[in-house]
């Protein structure tokens, strides 16, 4: 269904929801935000003073006031960040009070994120080393802004062609449960930007059907967040 103007504002945001994290039940928080060809959440603890923390949204974060408080927090790098979020407004200062800001949030809806995440299913899984995989799309980018990524026995392959560059074919090793040799397109810069941010030494890459969105993870001692990606149709 086409998404009304409403909620296309709402793409914009940065979307806020308490939630109790897995494992732990620890009070946390969950950011979401989508461009409407990709999508990324991720969930940190956090320590709450009010009511009851699960139910409801916090509000949507416009990109410029999260960019600003990021670069805040950026420059005291040791001191917490308490954030106040009313639905409203959006306040953010550094603990002992080295900066502060304040904005409102965005208004509309944002999209029901769930919605994607349940419906996905997955053929394939694969676990690779984040720096080959990112190295290798480095590469590819010399041929072409889009890839077919193929999950292989013991690898994937990466092949990008172009009329004028040519082609490159590229294998990264990797662990791949149930292997199915089916090229999936991608966008370079989508995955690209996923890794870029990941900071654990690997990352699981599951595969549905060749125009099922892709789900990427970052994983190393915590979560580092999930980025769910659009595939694109193979010429």
């Amino acid at each position: 269904p086409c998404i009304g103007e409403e909620a296309r504002y709402g793409l914009n945001g940065i979307h806020c929801e308490p939630v109790l994290l897995g494992g732990t039940g620890a009070e946390g928080l969950r950011l979401v935000a989508t461009d409407g060809s990709r999508l990324a959440f991720g969930e940190l603890a956090v320590e709450t003073q009010g009511q009851d923390w699960v139910g409801g949204r916090l509000g949507l974060v416009p990109p410029a006031l999260a960019d600003h408080i990021l670069a805040l927090a950026a420059a005291e790098p040791a001191a917490r960040v308490v954030l106040a979020l009313s639905g409203r407004w959006i306040a953010a200062e550094a603990e002992g009070g080295a900066w502060r800001v304040c904005g409102p949030a965005m208004d509309g809806e944002f999209p029901d994120y769930r919605q994607i995440l349940d419906a996905m299913k997955f053929a394939c899984v694969v676990r690779v080393p984040r720096k080959a995989l990112s190295d290798a799309l480095r590469r590819a980018t010399a041929i072409s802004r889009e890839v077919a990524i193929e999950a292989r026995e013991d690898e994937i392959l990466i092949s990008a062609t172009d009329t004028e560059a040519g082609e490159l074919r590229e294998t990264v090793a990797a662990a791949v449960d149930r292997p199915d040799n089916l090229p999936r397109g991608l966008r370079i810069a989508y995955l690209a930007d996923c890794l870029r941010v990941v900071e654990a030494d690997e990352v699981t890459v599951s595969l549905g059907k060749s125009l099922d969105p892709v789900l990427v993870r970052g994983r190393g001692a915590e979560l580092d967040g999930e980025w769910v990606v659009m595939p694109l149709r193979l010429g």
